[in-house]
Order: C-alpha cells, then sequence, then structure tokens
C-alpha cells in the first residue's frame, strides 16, 4: 500500500525535529567514570527502575481494589486491576513481569501488604496508599533522569570517539 503524502510529510517532520536536537556533550559529572563503570551503573540503575515500577504498579493495583470494595486476597479482583491499567508510554522493553528482588522499596510497604483495612480505616489506607504512589513516581522519574545522563554520556562518548562502541560488543 503507497504511503499517504501525508503520512510522508509527518514522518519528514519527525526526522527533521530529531536531526534539529544538538547531541549530547560530555558531562563533568562523569568524567571520572570509564565507559564499563558507566555502562554497569545504566544497567544497575535500569534494573533497579524495574523493581520501582513493579512495586509502584502494586501499589496502584491495590488502591483500585481498596477503592472498589475488593480485599487484597481476591487475587482474581487483583489480575483484572492490573490488567485494566492504562497505558501510560511506560519502557515496555526494561519491564519485566516479577522482577528478580521483590523487596519492597519502601519499609512502609510491608505494613500495609499484612492485612485490610477496616471500613473506618479506608480513607487513611488510601491516603497512604496515594502517598506511597506519588513518593515512588517522583523516584522512579529521578530514576529517569539518571538513566538518561548515563545514556547521553554514553552517546558523547560514542561520537567522540565511535571505536569505543566497538568495546559493547561480545
Amino acid at each position: 500500500m503507497p504511503e499517504s503524502a501525508d503520512a510522508a510529510q509527518q514522518r519528514a517532520q519527525r526526522k527533521k525535529a530529531r536531526l534539529a536536537v544538538p547531541p549530547p556533550e560530555p558531562s563533568e559529572e562523569f568524567s571520572d567514570y570509564t565507559l564499563a563503570e558507566l555502562r554497569r551503573l545504566r544497567a544497575e540503575l535500569t534494573d533497579y527502575e524495574t523493581r520501582v515500577s513493579y512495586w509502584r504498579r502494586l501499589v496502584q493495583a491495590r488502591t483500585d481494589l481498596a477503592r472498589a470494595g475488593q480485599q487484597p486476597e481476591d487475587r482474581d479482583r487483583l489480575a483484572h486491576a492490573l490488567a485494566d491499567a492504562p497505558s501510560r508510554g511506560r519502557r515496555i522493553a526494561n519491564l519485566d513481569l516479577f522482577p528478580s528482588d521483590t523487596t519492597p522499596p519502601l519499609p512502609e510497604l510491608n505494613e500495609l501488604w499484612e492485612s485490610a483495612p477496616r471500613a473506618d480505616e479506608l480513607d487513611d489506607y488510601l491516603d497512604r496508599l496515594e502517598r506511597i504512589e506519588r513518593d515512588l513516581s517522583s523516584h522512579r522519574r529521578a530514576l529517569h533522569q539518571r538513566i538518561d545522563a548515563l545514556h547521553n554520556e554514553l552517546i558523547a562518548r560514542y561520537r567522540a570517539d565511535p571505536t569505543l562502541a566497538l568495546s559493547a560488543l561480545p
């Protein structure tokens, strides 16, 4: 099927916009890091971000269940709440279904997971879950900024010396 003129024009505009963005410059912040250290740190932060995203989604599902009046032990409802979540432009390539480390990033989560709130505790329970979700979201945004900074540093180094990219090959 031939491409429409509008689609071709939109693609050309997106390409032009990408090319207009200046390439990243090396950062003084990372000047003491070797290339291997930058790659390792980026991989570690990406893995950690996966765990934070996992727990954030669990908190969101728990909030949805509590609002719907369901008990946390109702696994079918939990699966439904997780499946009904609208897509928010997540980094799907980096999201594992079950991260290797399932330790909650916030100690308070263990307490919230241990028992279901009574009816008179529900508002406080929801407030706590919403605060935790905001904290996890903020932490996740900071992780994305840090990962992006590391990624930009790697790009800047590869642009300065393209042969460095060969060291990433097995």
